[in-house]
């Protein structure tokens, strides 16, 4: 008996000093910056059902020629459709967000991705423009069913790894506007307006691979692989440290409008430069977008998310006002490549930031964060373009200056991030 108590002594001691040398390079890693754990593979299909719902998203404006060459729509016409699309996407998904809060519907994710794509995909087979509008406002809504819960489950499963997790979430849904166009354009020349259809088996694919892992994502955020929902459901809603949150993710969806619709047009109306000169920096500006997406979530993680926001929000000012004083297209392009990275680096960032004050709310909180904003980017816009209208293109390069300038101011206003350990 007493010769096996020193053995006993010894196994009982073992998986006690495992696990303290265990938590000790756990924390030397924190410490570090480092994240114990890496991103699931639910992560990765998060991303992929973001791809294909904001490829329909991407595609409609390069349809729209098509339609209009056809002679099925007019200018006009092919505008208000762009608007049912965006405007029932983005002005709706609050409220599916709302919705999503009160129980666990993972299964929007799904529905939301083959209402999207289907609905793009009927459209090219309808034979009134009216039809056309019922069915991309069905393609919308597909749109925000998809964005409230995806954002949120991307939260949950991202674990510790809130920036990075948000930062794929987020490249997903660049990744989506990149390729649709490129897919529609090559479907309407090859197939003619019927291509359309093409968009259908994608979205087939992706939401058949989201309900089949239903079970296991359940499974996967009800077990809290790093981090348990009902850990961090249980601290209160903060709503005011929400809005001051969220004002930046407002100014960065206007600043994004912004460069996406003037640096083409001011390519060619201030530069000098072809029509296909302007469309290669917007396609620049999207490739470095996403590349600053995927970097800054890591970046958030290893360093913060304010820091991140601010020094973001502070470089796009200087870097934009250079570019207004250059008339060297080469030097103009290469500033691009850091206006990219100012305007997309802080974006997860920005999302988790946000839907942290609202952990009882987090569906909500996305569809906020991830719809609303765009809405209000798009609102916006149009006064930029009658300020370019009025007072000339290069007017509407110093208004997006001061919208530069706006984003310093609220970035310094934002609160701290919070700390779930001492359940603030």
């Amino acid at each position: 008996m007493t010769a096996e108590s020193p053995r006993r002594s010894n196994d009982l001691a073992e998986p006690v000093l495992k696990t303290a040398v265990n938590s000790d390079i756990l924390l030397t890693d924190r410490m570090k910056g480092t994240r114990y754990m890496k991103l699931s593979k639910y992560s990765y299909l998060i991303m992929l059902g973001h791809v294909c719902a904001d490829m329909t998203q991407g595609a409609l404006p390069a349809i729209l020629p098509f339609l209009v060459s056809s002679g099925s729509i007019s200018y006009t016409s092919a505008s208000g459709l762009v608007f049912a699309v965006s405007a029932v996407s983005s002005l709706v998904q609050p409220v599916f967000g709302y919705l999503g809060d009160r129980t666990s519907r993972q299964w929007l994710m799904s529905l939301g991705v083959f209402l999207s794509g289907v609905g793009l995909a009927i459209m090219g087979l309808m034979d009134s423009y009216w039809k056309m509008f019922a069915i991309v406002a069905i393609s919308g809504v597909g749109v925000a069913l998809f964005h409230p819960e995806g954002g949120k489950c991307a939260n949950y499963v991202a674990g510790e790894n809130k920036g990075a997790g948000m930062g794929l979430f987020g490249a997903g849904g660049s990744i989506g506007f990149a390729i649709g166009p490129m897919l529609a354009s090559f479907a309407m020349v090859t197939f003619g307006i019927e291509g359309t259809v093409i968009f259908a088996f994608p979205a087939a694919i992706v939401s058949i691979m989201l309900l089949l892992s239903l079970k296991g994502l359940k499974s996967y955020i009800a077990d809290g692989h790093d981090e348990k929902p009902r850990q961090v459901t249980a601290l209160e809603n903060d709503w005011p440290s929400f809005f001051r949150a969220v004002t930046i993710v407002f100014v960065r969806s206007i600043m994004n409008y912004g460069l996406v619709v003037f640096i083409p047009l001011y390519w060619v109306g201030v530069l000098g430069q072809s029509e296909a000169s302007g469309g290669l920096r917007l396609t620049i500006l999207a490739a470095f977008g996403i590349i600053a997406t995927l970097a800054g979530g890591k970046f958030a993680d290893k360093y913060g998310y304010v820091k991140l926001i601010r020094i973001a929000n502070f470089a796009m000012l200087p870097f934009l006002i250079m570019l207004l004083m250059v008339d060297d297209p080469t030097i103009a392009t290469l500033l691009i490549i850091p206006l990219a990275f100012c305007n997309s680096g802080p974006y997860s960032a920005m999302i988790a930031h946000s839907q942290s004050f609202l952990p009882k709310s987090m569906g909500l909180a996305s569809g906020i964060t991830l719809g609303l904003s765009v809405s209000v980017g798009g609102m916006v816009s149009p006064l930029i373009g009658y300020a370019a209208d009025t007072f000339g293109l290069s007017s509407a390069m110093y208004a997006l200056v001061a919208v530069a300038f706006l984003g310093i101011i609220f970035s310094l206003i934002i609160p701290k991030q919070r700390d779930f350990t001492k359940g603030r």
